[in-house]
């Protein structure tokens, strides 16, 4: 695999070429291939169209753009100059990057004010990596765009991509951290949650939201004291990077969340889980370059006015344009000429996506209205490069259509499969989508390291890492309308890694539900637990610490001082368990706090001159589900008016934070599965109960100043209840209820659980409680029907 300390620059025409050499192998290096477009023929695939109209559409349009990662191969003879100058290698071996899932490009280009705007987009994870962008311009920007692509000098299109590739650090310790309670208090404070994201989309700006609110930390310590400084500011833009995706994951799930509740909640990041990770030598790490370029104008690449004006079209209705980009393995991916180089760079092993079955042909059609033939509906594809359909503009239709397929597998399996109600005009298809399915979980981190300290939740806890022997992973994977894939396996020392792959020949979406119950070394005489139902959609689960340690922010709007906002002058906090804690008797959770109701873990808030945000971290035993932490709090306003909250139970897991405020209370529900059947199907028939996927579609409650009936829909995830072998039983789910408002009562709720079983599948409930407290249904069987009324006169 790529090694991150062999590594080097050249700069070759103004472009700087950066390469890695091999962890195993020092002839092999890999070139880190540079933004380009992609060519058709001597043409720039790329497309400039104007709406010519008589309304406020006249003179926008948009820009359709594909571009890909090459590697000229003038470059070669350079690079394998400075490789034998540093590395005494006179001939170097040049293979492809081992890319894996994930790689995003971001586009930058002018907002036509004089400042720059931008989007990301996906890219194939294979061959060139390949992308394509439609970027909607008004007409000011179409302007300013066709000036420059028309002049002598460089585009105004700026392209950077993000490629993710397996690694193994180096001598060090690397130390990451996101603290949300710093983000949502710098939220506040500067009225930044708009450039955190939008309604739709995480936006390109959390890298400087990051940097502005000081919210994410990187410490870098060197085992080895030779490591260059070059070295680690690599490693530091490393650890950025990875903070910046996790934290850009985490917005998209919660701008998700916010669009399944009708939009009627608006986006903070105090809904975001703080996290952090350390990372040590010879750990497996996703590495992530990003190779950056400019691409060329028209003048640039030499192209006549004849020319450039066959890629500029002018058009005086609106246009129904759909891209679609083939994420998926096919038999004829060999390297594309742009990474080929002349036959110089030969493909390199790909250690975590070998295993993918290849397709033969993948054939698409798109049904919109206005799209006649099927000649102009279906294309047959065989390689990653994308596809476009443009169309007249259907107002009946809108955006709306369907994308149907038919993948022929190298092996002659086909699969057929309809996604209806589209909207996107960018679709990229899947492997999940096509029914292959490849997710690695991957625990050589964890067991990596002797004394234990590792990264993850068990981050500086000592002990935690050396006194498991064994990790046994459960987990279900989601086929629409089938019964799920359960499967079962073992990770430890001598075997850390298990690949998941091609469970059945299907359209498989990889969304998968999963447990870890860890299992202790004998001396240790520690019983073992297992962790919370965690969910998941990406292709590598990263296991690099024990479910430990969970630290909650503790946030507290001490309220500004008027009639909408009243100022809190006092607010005491106690959190404690109930009854005795369900912990395993090892060195890292002895060390963990076990309160009591007359020893609480108390916080204590008053007025601080003009802070009016203020925040504590409260750290508690990660996998309390089953022992449910209480949490009873208590204050004042600046008015005399009393505040309370609970005493209720929470599950430290399910409450990425917890905040106080005078003028939106809240409250936490449990949903209690005590008498759920684990082991009767829906239908009464033997079937194993996998897990159950919870929440709160709806809450109404009444307020007495003035008296008024409200409806909030939450948006807070659905939570997953598992049963516990060891405990022989299953956790309550506890959800966590916003925005209601001060002195509610009567407060009731409508709840949905789904009971995914084995071989029954999913099947949905849904109910109405009163309270802050439910218990959910025996089995998902439908109620029994009422006896049919007698006829009349009977």
């Amino acid at each position: 695999m790529l090694s991150i300390l062999r590594r080097g620059t050249v700069l070759i025409g103004g472009t700087s070429f950066e390469f890695h050499g091999d962890n195993d192998n020092s002839r092999i290096f890999y070139v880190t291939p540079q933004p380009q477009f992609v060519m058709n023929g001597d043409l720039p695939a790329i497309e400039l169209v104007t709406y010519q109209t008589s309304d406020a559409t006249n003179g926008s349009g948009y820009a359709l753009l594909q571009v890909e990662l090459g590697v000229p191969e003038a470059a070669l003879g350079p690079i394998a100059a400075e490789i034998n100058t540093l590395f005494g290698v006179s001939d170097p071996i040049f293979q492809t990057l081992a890319v894996q899932s994930g790689t995003i490009v971001q586009v930058t280009y002018p907002d036509g004010e004089g400042g720059t705007t931008g989007v990301q987009v996906t890219a194939s994870d294979f061959a060139s990596n390949r992308a394509i962008a439609q970027l909607e311009l008004s007409a000011k920007q179409m302007t300013e765009v066709k000036k420059v692509m028309e002049g002598g000098g460089s585009s105004p299109f700026q392209i950077q991509y993000s490629v993710v590739v397996p690694s193994f650090m180096p001598a060090v310790t690397v130390e990451l951290s996101f603290d949300s309670s710093i983000a949502f208090e710098y939220e506040v404070t500067s009225h930044a949650h708009k450039k955190w994201a939008h309604k739709t989309q995480y936006t390109y700006d959390i890298s400087k939201q990051l940097t502005a609110s000081n919210a994410s930390k990187i410490t870098i310590n060197k085992i080895d004291p030779t490591i260059s400084e070059d070295v680690i500011d690599h490693l530091r833009s490393w650890a950025q990077s990875v903070i910046e995706a996790r934290v850009a994951e985490e917005v998209n799930k919660q701008i998700a969340l916010l669009s399944t509740s009708g939009g009627l909640q608006s986006f903070s990041v105090r809904d975001l889980s703080s996290f952090s990770e350390t990372y040590a030598e010879n750990q497996t790490v996703m590495w992530r370059v990003r190779p950056t370029a400019t691409l060329p104008s028209f003048g640039q690449l030499g192209l006549s006015r004849t020319e450039w004006e066959t890629l500029e079209q002018d058009v005086d209705v609106r246009q129904f344009v759909m891209k679609l980009i083939p994420n998926v393995k096919f038999k004829s991916d060999a390297l594309a000429p742009s990474l080929a180089a002349g036959g110089n760079i030969h493909p390199g092993k790909n250690p975590f996506m070998d295993l993918i079955q290849p397709l033969k042909s993948l054939d698409v059609t798109i049904d919109y209205p206005t799209l006649d033939g099927s000649e102009h509906r279906t294309v047959n594809l065989t390689s990653d490069k994308p596809h476009v359909w443009s169309a007249k503009w259907d107002d009946k239709a809108g955006g709306q259509y369907t994308l149907n397929y038919i993948a022929t597998y190298a092996d002659g399996t086909t699969i057929k499969g309809s996604l209806n109600n589209l909207t996107e005009s960018i679709y990229t298809l899947t492997l999940a989508d096509v029914g292959t399915l490849n997710v690695t979980f991957n625990a050589d981190k964890f067991f990596g390291l002797a004394g234990g300290g590792g990264g993850g939740a068990g981050a500086g806890v000592s002990g935690g890492i050396a006194d498991v022997e064994s990790l046994i992973i459960s987990a279900v994977f989601e086929v629409p309308g089938e019964a799920p894939i359960p499967q079962t396996f073992t990770l430890d020392k001598q075997s850390p890694v298990h690949t998941v792959s091609s469970l059945r020949k299907a359209p498989l979406a990889t969304s998968y539900a999963y447990t870890i119950t860890y299992y202790f070394k004998p001396d240790t005489k520690a019983n073992p637990y297992t962790s919370n139902v965690r969910t998941d959609n990406q292709q590598f689960v990263d296991i690099s610490g024990p479910d430990m340690t969970k630290s909650i922010p503790i946030l507290v709007d001490m309220g500004s001082g008027t009639a909408a906002d009243p100022k809190v002058v006092s607010l005491t906090a106690d959190f404690y368990y109930d009854g005795t804690p369900v912990f395993p008797d090892i060195k890292a959770s002895k060390a963990l706090p076990k309160p009591t109701q007359s020893s609480p873990v108390q916080f204590n808030f008053s007025p601080e001159g003009k802070k009016t945000f203020q925040s504590v971290n409260l750290d508690v035993f990660a996998a309390s589900n089953l022992s449910p932490l209480t949490l009873s709090a208590s204050g004042f306003t600046a008015d005399g008016d009393t505040l309370t909250w609970g005493p209720v139970q929470f599950d430290p897991l399910a409450i990425p934070s917890m905040m106080f405020m005078a003028k939106k209370p809240f409250t936490i529900v449990e949903m209690d599965p005590a008498i759920v059947d684990w082991k009767t199907g829906p239908t009464g028939a033997a079937d194993t109960l996998k897990y159950i996927s919870v929440r709160i579609a709806s809450a109404s409650f009444k307020t007495s100043s003035p008296e008024s009936q409200v409806t909030i829909h939450p948006s807070s995830p659905d939570q997953k209840i598992g049963f516990d072998q060891q405990q022989g039983c299953a956790p309550s789910a506890f959800v966590r209820l916003a925005q209601l408002e001060p002195g509610f009562f009567d407060l009731s709720f409508d709840w949905v659980a789904e009971y995914v079983y084995e071989k029954a599948g999913v099947v949905e409930v849904k109910g109405t409680a009163d309270g802050t407290s439910m218990t959910l249904p025996k089995s998902a069987a439908p109620a029994k029907a009422a006896p049919a009324l007698a006829p009349a006169g009977a």
